[in-house]
């Protein structure tokens, strides 16, 4: 094991390679992309040390530690989704090795796997793993992930939501119609520098997001929404109303599906409703086109308001 198991301990160009390759698909989650866990790392990560295990180039598990406590890169505050890093399909066998490697050669005492979907394979093989190397392992509900089926057109989407729901997305389609010429502007490269700021300004609107979004938060998004757009990753947009931006959302972009990752909107515009229909509005220029919008983490009303189905989130405690 020690053989085909090695250890990068910063996120260094021999490991972005590797990484790179693991995660080139275009429906790679954007959760296990290099840079995001690279510049959270940077920003975050000072009080612990960095341990990226990478399993003979085919899987990947970078773990930041603390007085032989151990969880992967990446907080839940910024990151929706941990998981091991791998090209197409998670190995068992080597989930156990790595596993393994963690409490026989590192001598972790606690190692939290957080952020895993419930449903997913990589619980699946983490609770056997476990079970297999007589490792005690426990889980606790952590929040839910609301994500939207959009295989079909525009209208089929409306007419699969109930009749309250749908008559009240076409009520308020109209009435911002009624508020003037609208438009959604979708942000170049080029444009990101100057638009990002007016994201911001429209974000911490929301008192919440207001307290949230902290300096280092803010320099962290920066940083993912620039390189994202950079590489065709993701897309910074904004409701207008006669020129006026008045709702945002930046989502990462995979081949077939949308995670969106923040949003906010202008408060004095409340009353047309621009904050559901900035969302309501990428529902409809992607409907068909994708399979998927994912609202990640947050059981906001809103969310089920348009007709989302939800992902439960846990987390998984490993002690020896």
């Amino acid at each position: 094991m020690k053989q085909i198991i090695s250890i990068y301990h910063d996120f260094s160009s021999d490991l972005k390679i590797v990484w790179d390759n693991l995660t080139s698909a275009s429906d790679s989650s954007p959760f296990l992309k290099f840079f995001l866990h690279k510049s959270w790392y940077e920003l975050f990560g000072e009080s612990k040390s960095l341990a990226v295990l990478n399993h003979s180039d085919n899987l990947l598990m970078p773990l930041v530690m603390h007085n032989q406590n151990a969880e992967m890169t990446g907080g839940q505050d910024l990151f929706d989704y941990h998981d091991f890093i791998y090209k197409k399909e998670l190995d068992s066998d080597k989930v156990k090795e790595v596993i393994d490697y963690c409490f026989s050669e590192l001598k972790l005492k606690n190692l939290k796997f957080k952020s895993i979907v419930n449903e997913s394979l990589t619980h699946k093989l983490i609770i056997s793993s476990c079970n297999e190397l007589g490792l005690k392992v426990s889980s606790s509900d952590e929040d839910l992930s609301p994500y939207l089926d959009l295989k079909s057109s525009f209208e089929d989407y409306l007419m699969n939501l109930n009749k309250k729901n749908r008559h009240e997305i076409r009520r308020k389609m109209k009435r911002l119609k009624s508020a003037g010429n609208i438009l959604i502007k979708q942000c170049t490269k080029d444009e990101v520098s100057d638009w990002i700021e007016i994201f911001f300004k429209l974000m911490i609107q929301n008192p919440e997001k207001k307290i949230f979004l902290n300096d280092k938060r803010k320099l962290f998004m920066k940083n993912i929404i620039s390189n994202s757009i950079e590489n065709q990753f993701g897309e910074l947009n904004f409701l207008l109303i006669n020129e006026k931006p008045v709702a945002t959302t930046f989502f990462f972009k995979q081949k077939s599906k949308l995670s969106v990752y923040n949003s906010g909107y202008d408060s004095s515009y409340s009353s047309y409703s621009v904050g559901l229909m900035n969302h309501v509005y990428n529902i409809s220029n992607y409907a068909g086109t994708i399979s998927e919008i994912d609202f990640l983490r947050g059981s906001e009303d809103y969310k089920f308001r348009i007709g989302c189905a939800s992902r439960n989130l846990i987390t998984l405690s490993v002690k020896d």
